[in-house]
């Protein structure tokens, strides 16, 4: 299913004003972001503190790039984020770790899932991606 344009900008801003009411509510506390890459039994590989700044999509990308550079060629890595539907189009449109795209697959965290369009729903939701087994993302 190739979901459009205009479906992922609603996902996407939806997406950016929960986070803009997120800053306003956290503006105390230091740490606004945290990224974590996990391995299927929830083992971390990586733990990132994104600090003050918050979260900026090229900490996922850098994340990506890294563990794709320690794997296998022949392995296919799922990820799991929050506005998958809008990392994947800007992969896509900025030709972003183009080598790496066929090895990869995306889905969002059930918890998020469900605040997407329903196209995004039916491409990225991992319950409906076999590929994703019964795992939530969460």
């Amino acid at each position: 299913l190739t979901v459009t344009n205009d479906v992922i900008d609603r996902c996407e801003d939806s997406y950016l004003t929960a986070k803009d009411y997120r800053i306003r509510i956290s503006k105390d506390y230091s740490d606004k972001g945290l990224i974590v890459m996990v391995c299927r039994h929830d083992n971390v590989i990586w733990f990132i503190n994104m600090g003050p700044n918050g979260e900026k999509r090229y900490f996922m990308l850098a994340m990506m790039q890294k563990l794709l550079g320690e794997l296998p060629e022949s392995f296919t890595v799922g990820f799991f984020y929050d506005v998958i539907c809008a990392m994947h189009r800007e992969m896509e449109r900025w030709q972003l770790l183009l080598k790496c795209l066929p090895r990869l697959k995306f889905a969002t965290p059930v918890f998020h899932a469900y605040g997407h369009q329903w196209p995004c729903q039916l491409s990225y939701h991992p319950y409906k991606n076999p590929e994703f087994g019964h795992t939530d993302g969460e």
